[in-house]
């Protein structure tokens, strides 16, 4: 869904893309795409309107691809989710739960690839996490890594 709302007076009246056009009643609100999961966001990466969204996991084990959707419009139409990373953090032959692909358009580098980070939350219930009342800081950290922007269909 988008919303739009006066940036110089955020508590005014919204406006919400209805698939067509813009209305002041929320109740016309229609969706700019779909993703695999609730853990999503939308970047402006040059020339680009990109969302990205992992895979719905609640555990272990539940998911290890991160997508990209893209648009020319906020409005969309969105591209249907591709896959743009497979994380590479296991123990023991098992994925983290992990969550949040968040694009960072001020970091891409001289080679044109886009840093995307994710949050990785644990091995639980497939690996125990706690141990002694200490947990092992490489459970639950961020992390990152690099994507062609060609990758996204985004030109140079």
């Amino acid at each position: 869904y988008v919303a739009r709302l006066p940036f110089d007076h955020p508590l005014n009246a919204w406006s919400f893309w209805n698939g067509s056009s813009w209305s002041e009643n929320i109740n016309e609100i229609k969706p700019v795409a779909s993703s695999p999961s609730s853990s999503t966001t939308v970047s402006k990466i040059k020339n680009k309107y990109v969302m990205f969204t992992a895979e719905f996991s609640l555990g272990c084990d539940g998911g290890k691809n991160i997508y990209a959707s893209t648009s020319d419009h906020i409005e969309g139409p969105f591209s249907e989710p591709k896959v743009i990373y497979t994380i590479n953090d296991t123990v023991q032959g098992h994925y983290p739960f992990f969550y949040l692909p968040i694009a960072h358009p001020d970091c891409i580098n001289n080679k044109n690839e886009l840093l995307v980070h994710y949050s990785i939350n644990g091995y639980e219930p497939c690996l125990i996490n706690c141990r002694d009342n200490k947990l092992d800081p490489e459970y639950y950290r961020p992390k990152a890594n690099r994507v062609p922007l060609n990758l996204l269909g985004i030109n140079n």
